[in-house]
């Protein structure tokens, strides 16, 4: 199931299709289709161009087509609608959409784009759910979070190149602990870093490793914040989408250092869960509920 616009007028061209996205590193153009993939965020879909006529009276005559799946979390069509607002702008597009709730021919506005993207999710949550063999466990969070995560990946990079200091801004992703759902980000042998509020950091220890035949093997280690909060809680910063920590960049502190040495060794496997997975808690209530 996926939500599909179609950019009826005017006629684009092979050549002008390909040279639009060229230059957007966010994209892979092959065989006629241009794939959005944004590793930050997770986020995916795609523009695909079309040279053939109408087969018949129902087939809709278009140059591009938009598509992005449904029974995803709601931030995909946020960050997909500034590419397709674009998309319109740069070609004076005219549209069709049929969806349920849908826009029609138009004209083309965020809320509608939205609007009828979210009805159509919301039909996919339900679609999943009611399978006839439907998968044995869903993750699930908050909506509120799920946007919160999306902005400080998406934002990441931009701030990490306007940060003006030598701090490391991780991105958080998510992953399965003793079979239960977490959010994590990588703090590196506890450099300075701007750290988000997370329900476990993993810690990547070379320089920090422990000695074993003296020699240093490097190994990992997962706490929770609230585990070095006595050392970090005065590097607390706000104006961010959660709660964020931001150790100085002159150098990592002595007394940081030494409780990531205390540090045991993290044993057993993590199992990382794909941004996709993760869905929307209160649709999925919705839908369960109706």
């Amino acid at each position: 199931m996926s939500y599909d616009l179609y950019f009826t007028t005017p006629k684009i061209s092979r050549d002008q299709f390909e040279g639009y996205f060229a230059d957007n590193g966010l994209y892979m153009v092959k065989d006629d289709e241009a794939w959005y993939e944004n590793e930050d965020t997770g986020v995916y879909f795609h523009f695909a161009y079309n040279d053939q006529p109408p087969a018949d009276d129902d087939d809709i005559d278009h140059s591009v087509m938009f598509n992005l799946n449904f029974c995803r979390p709601h931030y995909f069509a946020l960050e997909a609608e500034p590419e397709v607002s674009r998309f319109i702008e740069h070609f004076s597009c005219s549209i069709y959409d049929y969806q349920s709730s849908g826009m029609e021919t138009g004209p083309y506005t965020r809320d509608g784009f939205l609007e009828g993207w979210n009805t159509g999710n919301s039909s996919g949550y339900k679609a999943i759910l009611n399978l006839e063999d439907p998968p044995e466990r869903i993750w699930s969070r908050s909506g509120q979070e799920l946007e919160a995560i999306w902005s400080w990946n998406f934002l990441k990079r931009s701030r990490q190149e306007n940060m003006g200091e030598d701090i490391f801004i991780p991105g958080i992703f998510f992953m399965t602990k003793d079979e239960e759902l977490v959010t994590t980000c990588v703090w590196p042998d506890a450099i300075s870093t701007l750290i988000p509020r997370v329900d476990y950091l993993y810690i990547v220890r070379k320089e920090l490793a422990p000695r074993k035949w003296f020699k240093k093997t490097e190994d990992k280690c997962l706490v929770r914040p609230s585990e070095v909060e006595g050392i970090l809680g005065e590097y607390r910063i706000a104006g961010y989408e959660m709660e964020a920590f931001k150790l100085p960049a002159s150098g990592t502190l002595a007394a940081v250092r030494d409780f990531v040495r205390s540090l045991d060794a993290l044993t057993g496997n993590l199992e990382g869960v794909p941004a996709d997975q993760v869905l929307n808690r209160e649709l999925l209530e919705d839908v369960k509920a109706a």
